[in-house]
């Protein structure tokens, strides 16, 4: 009976479009596990690779990941959330966003490349108590605040200063949400001179404003921010084809 109610609170209502790309391109971005076999939130988020004529490239090398609001308060599901706050906002998009991300964070470590882990709150916080969803900070992470939807907004962070000044013009994007503060954040670093990589099934929207529009609006401005990072100059990749490329550099 608990886990039926709590896969209630993980789903939302809501069907998900099976993948449906060429075979060569589902192949390309889903190595080590079949297209099929992955979550039918997953598939749905790849279908967005069918509105390129070729594949995505990616840069020799990344210099950093920005891990946006990888928090619990956004995606972490569960009954007893849904009991003691107010307004649950993690979904079965969030965790399964979660799965797929956390191995990018750990592959990153492995290979000594920057993490910035950026965090949402109303002001800075110690690190120990910020709620971190699916990985953990670590000492040798960038920690970096934000109270506006980009992390280049909040005056007190200078974000774009420390990014230049390490030279990491080559950024991995990931976390939420894809329709605010990921957009908002990639946006900002196409303008302020940054090369953008986006990994699909590692950005996602959380509950918030479900109670307001539908799931196929909602699906519709997700596919409108995704455009408009597109058009910007972001490109987009997957979980898969950049733990493959980051590997074969170690």
């Amino acid at each position: 009976m608990l886990s039926a109610l709590f896969e209630k609170f993980r789903s939302p209502n809501k069907v998900y479009a099976p993948l449906d790309l060429p075979k060569d391109i589902a192949a390309h971005f889903c190595i080590d596990e079949l297209p099929q076999d992955l979550h039918p939130v997953i598939q749905d988020k790849l279908n967005f690779l069918a509105r390129f004529k070729n594949k995505p490239s990616l840069p020799e090398k990344f210099d950093a990941v920005l891990v946006i609001d990888m928090q619990k308060e956004f995606c972490k599901t569960g009954p007893i959330r849904e009991a003691i706050f107010a307004t649950r906002r993690g979904t079965i998009d969030t965790e399964e966003t979660v799965k797929h991300t956390a191995p990018i964070i750990d592959q990153f470590r492995d290979a000594n490349l920057p993490i910035y882990s950026i965090y949402f709150a109303e002001k800075p916080k110690h690190p120990f108590f910020i709620d971190f969803y699916g990985y953990k900070y670590r000492t040798g992470d960038t920690l970096v605040y934000k109270n506006e939807n980009s992390a280049f907004k909040t005056p007190d962070n200078k974000f774009e200063q420390p990014l230049n000044d390490a030279g990491h013009k080559n950024l991995l994007i990931v976390g939420f949400n894809t329709c605010a503060c990921v957009k908002s954040t990639v946006i900002d670093a196409q303008k302020a001179g940054f090369n953008t990589w986006l990994a699909l099934d590692c950005t996602g929207n959380d509950n918030s404003g479900h109670d307001t529009y539908t799931q196929e609006e909602l699906a519709g401005y997700r596919i409108q921010s995704l455009i408009a990072m597109k058009n910007g100059g972001t490109q987009v990749t997957t979980s898969a084809a950049v733990l493959r490329h980051i590997q074969s550099a170690l």
